[in-house]
């Protein structure tokens, strides 16, 4: 009853958070449809060409994917003077102060068959946005054989991916498990209000149900 007690007010918390989290985006998004240099989320403005990449590209752009995205300087100032009046904090990424990234066909010749650049599996929807992606990801690799990993290491390339969301650097591993990573897809235009406050309530009598029986057994 305990390890019940415990997944119930776990799952909970984690509905309030993921409330409170998508109550702020849909004061964002009434703030993008007033101003249309305010793009969305940086989440919002990619796809993986294909499904299957998506857990490698989520887990590679994991620090950047709820940067809020602008135009320029002037409509960021705007986006911050909000920020700052509803309370919210957000990190902002202003295209044009993005430095323009190096020509990339040299790199890609040299990768041959042994993997590929993650921004080539990208599909930006924003113009300017594939610059910015390209300055976070640097020469990182999208590696599926994971026996090339050593070849790519022989040909300078330190940072590798592979499906899984393993991350391979010059002197470290970092992989396992990624929690929270559906929220970048989830949309939360449609969240409905309604059926999160009647889960919760259902969870809180469950809650109390747990706790009832648990005295219960303690007399």
């Amino acid at each position: 009853l305990h390890t019940e007690l415990e997944e119930k007010l776990n799952e909970k918390s984690q509905i309030e958070i993921n409330y409170q989290e998508n109550a702020k985006k849909r004061q964002i998004s009434e703030f993008m449809n007033k101003n249309e240099k305010v793009y969305g989320f940086l989440y919002e403005l990619i796809t993986p060409l294909q499904k299957k990449l998506e857990l490698p590209i989520k887990v590679s752009l994991l620090k950047y994917l709820n940067y809020l995205v602008v135009e320029d300087s002037v409509t960021a100032l705007a986006v911050s003077e909000f920020l700052k009046g509803k309370d919210i904090s957000c990190d902002v990424l202003v295209l044009e102060n993005v430095p323009k990234s190096d020509n990339y066909e040299a790199i890609r010749l040299k990768l041959g068959g042994l993997g590929n650049l993650v921004i080539d599996l990208i599909d930006c929807k924003k113009k300017g946005l594939k610059n910015a992606i390209n300055y976070f990801l640097k020469n990182m690799v999208f590696c599926a054989d994971t026996n090339n990993i050593e070849h790519l290491r022989k040909e300078g390339f330190y940072t590798v991916i592979t499906m899984d969301g393993t991350v391979y650097k010059k002197s470290s591993i970092v992989g396992g498990h990624y929690k929270n990573l559906q929220q970048y897809s989830f949309n939360y235009a449609s969240y409905a209000n309604a059926s999160v406050h009647e889960t919760s309530k259902q969870i809180a009598k469950e809650i109390e149900q747990i706790n009832t029986r648990i005295k219960e057994i303690e007399k």
